[in-house]
């Protein structure tokens, strides 16, 4: 019992470290498709990315 709950928790700090070590800020917004796509997503948050990121 003792050896399963070592390697579960193993697992948990394990998968922690992972995600703590994965995480980015994006610069760069790549988007596929049309012109709905473009006028439905981008648009509405063009200007704060670019405010954000200074770009």
């Amino acid at each position: 019992m003792k050896k399963e709950m070592f390697y579960v928790m193993l697992g948990f700090i394990f998968m922690f470290f992972l995600v703590l070590t994965s995480t980015t800020n994006a610069t760069e917004i790549n988007v596929a498709g049309g012109g709905a796509s473009f006028d439905n997503v981008l648009k509405p948050i063009k200007e704060p990315f670019e405010k954000a990121t200074g770009t």
